[in-house]
């Protein structure tokens, strides 16, 4: 069975609800890839972009991906009409966030559009380069 399938499958278990400590959970996955050996990092969150119980706050979090050398994808799931106020500056929110990082923001409005944003991420960090100048001086 494909990732894709196996990633639809469990997002259409999920009905959200409740408290959501989106920034604290990206905060975690920066941490566990500094451990890391790879040279290249990257996160892909999945998330409607709410946050409303995190112990940092979205600037604290923007800071520190400034300053990190990984990069933030995020497939934002986003209700079309957003009824609380976290689920309004979602979009917003994870723009700025993978704007900062060099990744970007895949918005979605439905489960069928998910695997589509998947293959957009994985093609974008398979075609990525470096290019780099030395000075003979």
């Amino acid at each position: 069975m494909r990732a894709n399938h196996i990633i639809d499958d469990r997002l259409d278990a999920f009905a959200p609800d409740g408290q959501t400590a989106l920034w604290d959970s990206v905060l975690l996955a920066l941490n566990e890839l500094w451990r890391g050996h790879n040279r290249r990092r990257s996160i892909v969150v999945i998330s409607g972009g709410g946050d409303n119980h995190s112990m940092y706050t979205e600037s604290e979090l923007k800071q520190v991906i400034e300053e990190a050398d990984i990069q933030l994808y995020a497939i934002g799931m986003f209700d079309r009409f957003p009824r609380r106020n976290e689920e309004r500056r979602g979009p917003r929110d994870l723009d700025e966030l993978t704007t900062v990082s060099g990744g970007r923001l895949l918005p979605i409005h439905d489960a069928a559009e998910l695997s589509y944003a998947i293959r957009q991420v994985n093609e974008e960090l398979r075609n990525q380069y470096v290019l780099g100048y030395s000075s003979t001086n």
